[in-house]
């Protein structure tokens, strides 16, 4: 279900997932591609399913990083400053950690939602009871809004 553009979702997440996965620096351009491919189509479940959220998706901003890295226009450390600032302007966080390997990038973002007390929830895999549980976690968080 699509919203329309004058409607805004109950409250809004971001979506930490590891663009380069396990292989870190070593990943290819492939290899980054199907990670965010995957984390996209979770991500994009998540909202199907949970009408009332909306979540920032790196993934879906990934080229336009790319290319800002690529050229050296951002630093890595200048996109995760970035990606802290997206994380403040949310109301929580969800990780998606397929790897069981939490990247340097989540990290940063991880850490920085626990330092300012923004609600987190992970995501190992995508299956009923993730989803069970993540059903508490939002509607906790409606209950408290």
């Amino acid at each position: 279900m699509k919203m329309r553009a004058n409607e805004k979702a109950a409250i809004d997440g971001y979506f930490s997932h590891p663009i380069r996965g396990v292989r870190g620096n070593a990943a290819t351009a492939e290899e980054m591609e199907a990670n965010c491919r995957k984390c996209r189509a979770v991500a994009h479940d998540l909202m199907r399913r949970f009408t009332k959220i909306d979540l920032y998706i790196p993934a879906d901003h990934d080229e336009f990083v790319s290319f800002a890295f690529q050229t050296k226009i951002l630093t890595d450390t200048q996109i995760l400053d970035i990606d802290c600032m997206i994380v403040d302007d949310r109301d929580f966080l969800v990780y998606y950690n397929p790897f069981d390997h939490i990247s340097q990038g989540m990290s940063r973002e991880i850490a920085f939602a626990k330092a300012n007390h923004i609600p987190m929830f992970e995501v190992k895999k995508n299956n009923a009871g993730t989803r069970k549980r993540f059903a508490k976690f939002i509607e906790q968080l409606l209950e408290a809004k």
